[in-house]
């Protein structure tokens, strides 16, 4: 199996969100990282982490891959993580 990896932003609405809305009062929002596993032939999301904003694509890329059992001949990530080795092959998109 061939995985294609990739993470995007999740913004995190709630209670905060309304009460900036309705007092003008300004505050720093808060993100999340959702982090995918995509099957490259059948698009099917393979494995799946979400984290907090800080943690990088090549933090994740191992907890992804912990979550499969099937074998991964290749895997298509982002430049940051192609530069660590988990033991399948990788190459940058």
């Amino acid at each position: 199996m061939h995985l294609v990896i990739d993470s995007t932003g999740l913004k995190v609405f709630g209670e905060g969100e309304w009460k900036v809305r309705k007092h003008g009062k300004e505050r720093r929002r808060a993100w999340n990282k959702l982090h995918l596993a995509v099957d490259a032939k059948t698009h099917e999301i393979i494995c799946a982490d979400l984290s907090l904003n800080n943690v990088t694509g090549s933090e994740a890329f191992q907890g992804l891959i912990r979550q499969t059992y099937r074998k991964i001949r290749a895997a298509l990530t982002t430049p940051g993580c192609a530069t660590i080795n988990f033991g399948v092959s990788i190459s940058a998109h």
